[in-house]
C-alpha cells in the first residue's frame, strides 16, 4: 500500500518545529528507537513498514501499516533507510523529578551535541535534563537520532533557565563549566547538584553565570582551545559519578 498524499505532507511537515508542535507528534526511525519507544511512556502513534521489515522485525510492534519502500525512502530523515518509520506522540513535562543530579543547558544549538548529552545523561543515572527555551528542540530528528534511544527515558523539561536557577540556588549546589574555573579534579563535589553547560561557541550567558555556586573548568593540553560541550558534560558527569553516590 501506498503512502497517501496527506501522510507524505504530515511526515515531511514533522521536519520543522513548527509543525511538530502542532500536530503534537515527531518521528523515530529505525527498529532499535523503536524498541525504546515501546519501554517508555512515549505512545507510538502510528509505525509505517516495508513488506521485508515486517516480516524480520514488526512482529512485537503495534499501529503497524504495511507500506512500498519506496515510499519510506521519499519520507526518511536517513541516507539509509532503514524500513520502518513511526509518529509518536509528544510528551510535555512541566515539573523537575527530584533527584541528586539535574542537568541544565542554556542555547545548546547543535543537534548531535544534544543527543550526544542525553545518551551521556542517562548513562550517568540523570533523571531530569532542564533546557533554555531556546536549546534546540529535542524531538527534531537528528536529535531523536543521535540520543539513540536516551531520549525516552529522561524527564525533559524546557523552561526559563534563570528562573528555574534562581528558584533552586538555596536546595541545590549550582556548578557551571568555565574555562577560568576551578580544577574539576581537584574540587570537592556536592549533593544534590545541578551542572550548568553553556552554548556552543558562547557557554554561559552573564545572567545564568551570576547563579553559579561554583565554576569548574576540565584540565586539558593547552594546544586544544576548549572541549566541545558534549564531550565536558560527559566527562563531568564521569567525574561526579566517581565520587558521589548515586542517587
Amino acid at each position: 500500500m501506498k503512502l497517501s498524499q496527506r501522510e507524505e505532507k504530515l511526515i515531511r511537515s514533522l521536519r520543522q518545529k513548527k509543525y511538530r508542535k502542532k500536530e503534537q507528534l515527531f518521528i523515530v526511525e529505525g527498529t532499535k528507537l523503536l524498541s525504546e519507544v515501546q519501554k517508555s511512556a512515549y505512545e507510538l502513534v502510528q509505525v509505517f513498514a516495508s513488506s521485508e521489515w515486517l516480516a524480520t522485525e514488526g512482529i512485537d510492534f503495534k499501529n503497524v501499516r504495511e507500506v512500498e519502500e519506496a515510499d519510506l525512502k521519499k519520507v526518511s530523515n536517513l541516507s539509509q533507510p532503514p524500513g520502518v518509520l513511526a509518529l509518536v506522540a509528544m510528551k510535555h513535562e512541566e515539573k523537575v523529578a527530584e533527584s541528586d543530579l539535574t542537568l541544565a543547558l542554556e542555547h545548546i544549538q547543535d543537534p548531535g551535541n544534544l543527543g550526544t548529552i542525553l545518551r551521556s545523561a542517562v548513562a550517568f543515572g540523570v533523571k531530569t535534563v532542564v533546557c533554555s527555551t531556546d536549546t534546540v528542540d529535542c524531538y527534531s530528528p537528528k536529535v531523536v537520532q543521535a540520543s539513540m534511544g536516551a531520549l525516552f527515558h529522561l524527564n525533559l523539561v524546557y523552561t526559563d533557565l534563570e528562573s528555574y536557577l534562581s528558584q533552586e540556588k538555596e536546595s541545590k549546589r549550582i556548578y557551571g563549566t568555565h574555562l577560568e574555573g576551578e580544577n574539576l579534579y581537584k574540587t570537592t563535589l556536592q549533593q544534590p547538584a545541578i551542572l550548568v553547560m553553556g552554548n556552543e561557541a558562547n557557554g554561559l550567558s552573564p545572567k545564568v553565570e551570576k547563579l553559579l555556586h561554583q565554576k569548574l573548568r576540565i584540565p586539558h593540553d593547552a594546544s586544544v582551545e576548549s572541549l566541545n560541550v558534549s564531550m565536558a558534560t560527559t566527562v563531568f558527569l564521569a567525574e561526579y559519578r566517581r565520587r558521589v553516590d548515586w542517587g
